[in-house]
């Protein structure tokens, strides 16, 4: 029966400020996936946080010309070759997943 999870895999978890419960959860999750591997030495905890969260930007209410203004403002960014060196200045380089949420989300013109 293999083992827990690495500690290196425990101290990244950490890092991403779980609490105690949810790394206990986590913990066991972890396990039930070296457990089900048909090859238990290659399940690997990376080292990075893959979210996908909505988020917003608030409104006034009944502004509807303000909301597709802002919209399409920002889908033009996310569409843009700016996107990237803005990206990179405030957070490193993006990851393909990144990069995909933002053409993901961008609205048509």
């Amino acid at each position: 029966m293999p083992k827990s999870p690495a500690p290196v895999a425990m101290e990244t978890l950490k890092l991403i400020a779980l609490d105690e419960d949810d790394l206990s959860v986590v913990s066991s999750l972890l396990q039930d996936a070296v457990l089900r591997s048909a090859a238990p030495s290659d399940v690997v905890v990376v080292d990075k946080l893959f979210r996908r969260d909505p988020i917003a930007l608030a409104m006034p209410r009944g502004d509807a010309d303000f909301r597709l203004a802002v919209d399409r403002a920002l889908s033009r960014l996310f569409r843009s070759k700016d996107l990237l060196a803005i990206y990179e200045k405030h957070f490193g380089a993006p990851s393909s997943g990144a990069l995909e949420f933002f053409q993901t989300v961008a609205l048509p013109d």
